[in-house]
């Protein structure tokens, strides 16, 4: 009968055991699992993220390169009417000239009526 008890023993020591190893394996294969799963889920997000913004840099950089082609366009429109202009100036100023050699200027001619 001692001998059955301390076998009871020994056999129930042996078997909680047993089962504590395998909860305990069970439950670090649970943690691996969801450390695994939210490691995924994080690493998508992530690249989820990443694709996002780089697909905003590149309509940026899109819209950035039409900007800068208005812009010289409108600067070499404007270049261009700042030169017509100059010629414009430069030719009125030369009529300006030739109608004061051959008229004089208003004030003197304001006394001859």
């Amino acid at each position: 009968m001692i001998t059955t008890t301390i076998w009871g023993v020994i056999h129930a020591h042996n078997k909680d055991k047993r089962d504590g190893d395998l909860d305990r394996k069970k439950w670090e294969q649970f943690i691996i699992q969801q450390v695994k799963q939210n490691s995924e889920d994080a690493m998508k997000n992530m690249k989820d993220k990443y694709d996002s913004l780089k697909q905003d840099f590149e309509d940026l950089q899109a819209d950035k390169d039409i900007m800068a082609r208005q812009y010289e366009d409108k600067l070499k429109l404007l270049n261009e009417e700042n030169r017509n202009l100059r010629e414009s100036n430069t030719a009125l100023r030369n009529e300006n000239d030739m109608y004061r050699s051959r008229y004089g200027k208003l004030e003197d001619n304001k006394n001859v009526k």
